[in-house]
C-alpha cells in the first residue's frame, strides 16, 4: 500500500495539485507512514531560508548530460546538500564536465 501510494505521489509531481482525502490520510496514519502537518506556506518559508547557491547549470548542460541520464539528478542534489559547492564540482568534474565553462560557480549569478 505505502509503496503504491509513493509510486502515485511520483507520478502527479508536478502534473497537478495533490490532494489526499480524509480516509486516505487515516489510513496512512494507521500505517504509521510519517506526514508533514506544515502548510505550503510554512513550508516555502522554511526553504527559502535554507537555500545556497552552489552552482550555475545552463538549460544546454542540464537536458543534455544530467536530465537524460538516469540518477543523476539525485547524485547533483545529494553531492550540494552534503557537500555544498566543492561536492558538486567534484561531482560534475567526475562526469566528464568543465567546472566554469559546462557549470558556472555561484558568483557568476
Amino acid at each position: 500500500m505505502v509503496a503504491k501510494y509513493r509510486e502515485r505521489e511520483h507520478g502527479v509531481n508536478g502534473v497537478r495539485k495533490h490532494y489526499r482525502a480524509q480516509t486516505l490520510n487515516r489510513i496512512l496514519a494507521e500505517l504509521e507512514v510519517e506526514q508533514d502537518e506544515r502548510t505550503d506556506s510554512e513550508i516555502a518559508a522554511n526553504e527559502d531560508d535554507a537555500r545556497t547557491l552552489v552552482a550555475v547549470i545552463p538549460a544546454a548542460t542540464w537536458y543534455r548530460h544530467i536530465v537524460r541520464k538516469h540518477g543523476r539528478r539525485l547524485a547533483l542534489l545529494r553531492a550540494a546538500e552534503a557537500l555544498g559547492e566543492a561536492g558538486v564540482r567534484t561531482l560534475i568534474e567526475s562526469w566528464g564536465l568543465a567546472w566554469g565553462t559546462d557549470v558556472l560557480p555561484p558568483e557568476t549569478a
